[in-house]
């Protein structure tokens, strides 16, 4: 449990990665994040904070992304940029059109604790599985708002 604990917290990314690879891995645009390729990243990965690490990317192009870190969720799709903490995620979904059509399932809804809504996308298939249990990962790991609570 104190893994799991750590993990919310945005210290153990090997509980990340290998929940990604167990239930998904990687696709032509989604890659886990090594010594080996984390270059070819470099523009994506340059704003990260201290002592945070990107896991998994997700990148059509440098207009198109999404970069699952050990504290944070990045997204970038044209000029919108997304930003949110682990732990200012407080519900994932997909994306209701998207239901009922498995190999074509690209959109995730996340919501923050402010309960505003953020569409990310993703790419199809196996990958999408990978990220999507991640993100429910990271929700159930997560403390819960303080709205609602009392």
């Amino acid at each position: 449990m104190n893994t799991l604990n750590n993990m919310a917290k945005g210290k153990s990314p090997g509980v990340i990665v290998s929940l990604f690879k167990r239930v998904g891995g990687e696709g032509e645009f989604t890659k886990i994040i090594t010594e080996q390729n984390e270059a070819d990243y470099a523009e994506q990965l340059s704003d990260l904070e201290e002592n945070e690490k990107g896991l998994i990317i997700y990148r059509r192009n440098n207009n198109d992304w999404f970069l699952l870190t050990n504290k944070r969720l990045i997204s970038v799709k044209d000029d919108n940029r997304l930003v949110m903490a682990h732990e200012d995620v407080i519900e994932v979904e997909v994306e209701r059109d998207n239901i009922g059509k498995a190999p074509s399932l690209t959109r995730v809804a996340v919501t923050d604790k402010e309960g505003k809504q953020h569409g990310i996308q993703l790419e199809r298939g196996q990958s999408f599985s990978g990220i999507i249990q991640v993100l429910y990962f990271i929700v159930r790991r997560s403390p819960p708002p303080l709205a609602g609570r009392f």
